[in-house]
């Protein structure tokens, strides 16, 4: 794919994936963001971004995205944070962290 295709943000509405969708905006790139939006207020963003409220272990979502918009790259912030409670509580980490993680990455690579 061309280097000016779109680039696909997962947890692009949190604090670092949201300053990386801001500076690839600002730098020129066409950026479409996909966020559970389950880390709370959503970063501020440019209103020319799309933001689509999904999951990153949807593979018929990531699939639709990636055609839609012609991603061409992926910067994948989406995860929980939370050790204390990652700790207590280490399941949920488990699923999103890694294994819709993978989710993402097998539908990335067939795309």
């Amino acid at each position: 794919m061309s280097d000016r295709s779109t680039i696909l943000v997962t947890g692009g509405a949190g604090f670092v994936g949201g300053h990386f969708a801001r500076a690839a905006h600002e730098a020129g790139r066409e950026v479409v963001v996909l966020d559970d939006l389950s880390g709370g207020a959503p970063a501020p963003l440019p209103k020319a971004l799309r933001v689509v409220t999904g999951d990153i272990g949807d593979a018929a979502r990531v699939r639709a995205l990636c055609a839609e918009h012609r991603v061409g790259a992926v910067a994948h912030f989406a995860g929980k944070i939370c050790v204390g409670e990652s700790v207590v509580d280490p399941q949920p980490y488990f699923d999103v962290n890694l294994v819709r993680s993978l989710t993402l990455l097998q539908t990335l690579r067939e795309h």
